[in-house]
């Protein structure tokens, strides 16, 4: 059985929020070109881009900003931040969800970006 080390794509692990879940969201085109009889005579992939999403464990009080278009570089891939979102359940600990897209190499890094301020964000479950 193996591990794989969750990857952190928006940089916002911190002490009291630890990744628990990601996925890249992988996505490619794929041309085929097909031979006079109807084998294949050429397959390629092209315009490989990353949809990334990470899901956070709450173990402690969080209070951040968190800055929506925020660039981060992960394995040569630039990645922007684009949503967030806070979810509950009954008896369950809240989720705090991160996603983005990747972006172009040379895109200006945090060139138009919106704050986000989370603020009393708690481990604490109510049934």
């Amino acid at each position: 059985m193996a591990f794989i080390s969750k990857t952190d794509y928006f940089s916002l692990a911190s002490t009291n929020l630890s990744v628990s879940d990601c996925s890249d969201g992988k996505s490619a085109q794929n041309v085929t070109a097909l031979k006079a009889d109807g084998s294949v005579g050429a397959n390629t992939v092209f315009g490989e881009l990353l949809a990334p999403s990470n899901t956070y464990k709450v173990a402690g009080e969080v209070s951040a900003n968190v800055v929506l278009g925020n660039v981060t570089t992960v394995d040569n891939h630039k990645i922007m931040l684009g949503n967030v979102s806070i979810g509950t359940s009954a008896g369950g600990e809240p989720t705090f969800t991160a996603s983005g897209e990747e972006v172009e190499a040379n895109a200006a890094t945090n060139a138009c970006t919106y704050t986000v301020e989370v603020a009393g964000l708690t481990p604490k479950r109510h049934a």
